[in-house]
């Protein structure tokens, strides 16, 4: 796997796995340079095995290839993200699998002959878009990621389409890809908005509730701090099913406009998606959009 800051390029030799010389390809076990440290976060590995690279570089290697002999880290993979500045040679990963099939001797040497090349792709992302429209002077955002969210969507369309005491609010519903495709097309949309955000009450995130479920009916929320008033509204909002606290989650992955308050919904466990848990979550979310309808627009948090 060729990492983002590759050169592009062939690289071949016979190099000795265990050695590195001078115009050779060069085969790291990453293993080695971890010291017999803990297992290090992504972003500390990857600032390690770039100057690794940059150091290989001035000794004159002609590739790398990376490798893990014991597996204590993740596997790497291309990440078109990455602020690293490109090398002068090819760098790659070599996955587990294949590291055990041709690095399992140190000792012995490989044939190595490779080429490296970068072209670029589009990803046609589509989101599932419904709005109702109250004439109503703010919008509530309403995104959903994985299987159960959506459904769990649809439910929740049906029921503010027909009360009355949801009628203060317009709703914009989305749906997302789930994992990194999501969290492309969520920023891509607040690029790209299909309404005013300043009229944007706020945005409410859905993201695994689907798996809440009676033997765990816990539901986790996040970004209670994006603005004053959810403490408030949070606590009038009661559910004997369902065991609501907040959690700490890494909300880099809620990529919507940050000016904007946000709550971000998920279950606390991650078991199979659960019917009467979906209904559960439905109630909830159901009781705190009409507590919003009766709050007006939320102040945000600096």
């Amino acid at each position: 796997i060729p990492l983002s800051y590759s050169a592009q390029g062939k690289a071949q030799g016979e190099p000795l796995i265990a050695v590195q010389e001078q115009n050779s390809p060069w085969i790291m076990d990453i293993n080695n340079f971890l010291g017999g440290q803990p297992q290090p976060t992504d972003t500390s590995l990857k600032t390690a095995l770039y100057k690794l690279a940059e150091k290989a570089v001035k000794d004159k290697a002609s590739a790398v290839l990376f490798y893990n002999s014991t597996g204590s880290s993740p596997d790497l993979h291309f990440d078109p993200g990455e602020k690293l500045g490109p090398l002068s040679i090819p760098v790659l990963y070599v996955r587990g699998p294949a590291a055990q099939k041709y690095f399992k001797d140190s000792t012995a040497s490989v044939n190595v002959q490779l080429q490296v090349s970068f072209s670029e792709k589009t990803d046609t992302l589509y989101n599932v878009i419904a709005h109702i429209d109250h004439h109503a002077p703010g919008t509530i955002i309403i995104g959903a990621h994985d299987i159960g969210d959506k459904a769990a969507l649809i439910e929740l369309a049906r029921l503010l389409k027909g009360g009355r005491r949801y009628q203060k609010m317009n709703y914009l519903f989305i749906t997302f890809p789930d994992g990194k495709n999501g969290q492309l097309a969520s920023r891509y949309f607040t690029e790209h908005p299909t309404i005013d955000l300043k009229k944007v009450n706020c945005v409410i995130d859905m993201d695994g509730t689907g798996k809440v479920s009676p033997q765990s009916p816990g539901l986790q929320i996040a970004g209670t701090d994006s603005s004053p008033g959810w403490p408030v509204i949070l606590n009038k909002v009661k559910d004997k099913k369902l065991r609501v606290y907040p959690h700490a989650v890494d909300t880099s992955a809620l990529l919507y406009d940050r000016k904007l308050p946000f709550l971000s919904l998920s279950a606390d466990s991650t078991g199979a998606i659960n019917d009467s848990g979906l209904l559960t979550v439905v109630k909830y979310m159901g009781d705190l959009l009409r507590e919003l309808n009766g709050t007006g627009k939320l102040a945000s948090n600096p």
